[in-house]
C-alpha cells in the first residue's frame, strides 16, 4: 500500500490478520504490510481508538504488538497496557513540572495564579506580609518626602 493509508485499511488489516490476543502482531509486521511508517501506525491507531473501535495492544512476556479483542478479558488485558502507558507519560510529565517550576520558579502576576505572559509585580516570591510591610514603608516614605518638599507654612497648616 501507498502513503494514502486511511483508518479503515489499518482496521481491516487488524480484523484479517490480529483477532484476538494469541495473533497480536507487531508493528514492523503491519507497518511492511501497510508500507507505512510505525508513527502514522500509532496515529492511525489512536484515531480508531479515539472512535471507539476496540484495538488492544499488549507488550508482556513473549506476546506483543495491536490486535482485536475476542473477549473481555482480552479487551481488559489491552486496556491495561494502555493504561500503563497513561501512568507513565503522567509521570514524566509531573517530573517535567517540577523541573519546570525549579527551573523557572512562580511569580506573583496581576492576575490569578500563575499565567503565562501576565504581567509579573515587583513582589514576585515574597509573602502577603513582607509586601504590606514594603508597602507601609512606601507609604511612609513618601509622606515624609511630600512633607519635606512643601514650604513650612503649608506644613503648619497641614
Amino acid at each position: 500500500m501507498s502513503a494514502k493509508v486511511t483508518p479503515a485499511h489499518v482496521l481491516r488489516y487488524l480484523q484479517t490478520n490480529a483477532c484476538g490476543l494469541a495473533q497480536a502482531k507487531i508493528d514492523r509486521e503491519i507497518t511492511a504490510a501497510l508500507g507505512i511508517r510505525s508513527t502514522r501506525l500509532r496515529d492511525l491507531i489512536n484515531l480508531l481508538r479515539g472512535t471507539e473501535h476496540l484495538i488492544g495492544s499488549i507488550c508482556t512476556g513473549r506476546i506483543r504488538g495491536y490486535f482485536i479483542p475476542l473477549t473481555r478479558e482480552e479487551a481488559y488485558a489491552g486496556k491495561a497496557h494502555l493504561t500503563s502507558r497513561i501512568e507513565a507519560l503522567a509521570d514524566i510529565d509531573r517530573a517535567q513540572q517540577r523541573a519546570l517550576d525549579r527551573a523557572f520558579p512562580t511569580q506573583l502576576t496581576l492576575f490569578d495564579g500563575p499565567n503565562p505572559g501576565a504581567v509579573s509585580t515587583p513582589f514576585a516570591g515574597r509573602s502577603a506580609g513582607m509586601v504590606a510591610q514594603s508597602a507601609a514603608r512606601t507609604t511612609r516614605q513618601l509622606t515624609e518626602r511630600s512633607l519635606r518638599s512643601r514650604p513650612t507654612s503649608a506644613v503648619a497648616s497641614a
